[in-house]
């Protein structure tokens, strides 16, 4: 048995993969109107590396939803091997 996001309802976690500035801080998945995206967040900071702050002096989070990640699978080749050129 898998897991199913509700309706309109997602989560994020920490991203313990981590290894580069570029990565998400959180990432996770998110059910919009029945379809399934990949959602990833960073804690919104400055060139500096200091926390922006939203208007009550809070830390936040800078989103980004996507189509759900799929692995390549080998290509099939255009060739037969039974005819030349």
């Amino acid at each position: 048995m898998s897991f199913e996001h509700k309706l309109n309802r997602g989560n994020l976690f920490v991203n313990i993969g981590k290894k580069e500035s570029k990565h998400p801080d959180r990432k996770g998945q998110i059910n919009v109107n029945g379809m399934l995206f990949d959602i990833a967040g960073w804690i919104a900071t400055t060139e500096d590396g200091e926390y922006k702050m939203d208007k009550n002096g809070k830390p936040y989070l800078q989103l980004k939803i996507s189509e759900p990640f799929k692995k390549k699978t080998e290509q099939p080749t255009d060739y037969d091997e039974e005819k030349p050129f």
